[in-house]
């Protein structure tokens, strides 16, 4: 493939390439914590720490909003993608829909309160790789909760055989 039709690929496809290259460096990012986090889960109640990594996680969230700029969004996919992410220039222009305040609480108490201390709680009475291994059970419950909250999906013959794989790992 030359050049010319290189670029004429990924401009096309530049959204889908940009999410698949997130989700990648997601999963690489997520299977680095069960390493990183067990020496410290024996010294640091797993509650304490959850709450630490998550305060963390806003406070560089929020310098990052704070900060951003057109170079910081620049390799993202164009803002008139419905599907796209951006980060907001400020605060005070993110707006969020009342509708979807229930949505949020939900995620937030879940994914990130209750998930995360479980998790540690889990790591800190497990090896790093076994946690790892059962953290993959998200995946299974991922597409579970998709398949009934979301109708309209449906799972193809090798979307199937990939979910039995990780059951069976």
């Amino acid at each position: 493939m030359n050049n010319k039709k290189r670029l004429h690929y990924y401009s096309k496809h530049k959204s889908t390439i940009t999410g698949y290259v997130a989700a990648i460096l997601s999963a690489a990012f997520f299977g680095s914590v069960s390493t990183i986090a067990k020496p410290i889960v024996s010294t640091i109640d797993p509650l304490f720490l959850s709450s630490l990594v998550y305060l963390v996680a806003g406070l560089v969230l929020t310098l990052l909003l704070k900060l951003n700029s057109s170079s910081l969004t620049s390799w993202l996919p164009s803002k008139s993608a419905s599907t796209s992410f951006h980060f907001a220039a400020s605060l005070s222009i993110l707006h969020i829909n009342r509708n979807d305040y229930p949505y949020i609480f939900t995620v937030a108490i879940l994914g990130a309160a209750i998930a995360p201390a479980l998790y540690f709680l889990g790591l800190q009475n497990t090896s790093a790789s076994d946690a790892a291994l059962l953290v993959n059970g998200e995946i299974i419950f991922s597409i579970i909760f998709a398949l009934f909250i979301f109708k309209n999906e449906r799972l193809k013959a090798t979307e199937y055989m990939s979910m039995i794989l990780v059951i069976i790992g």
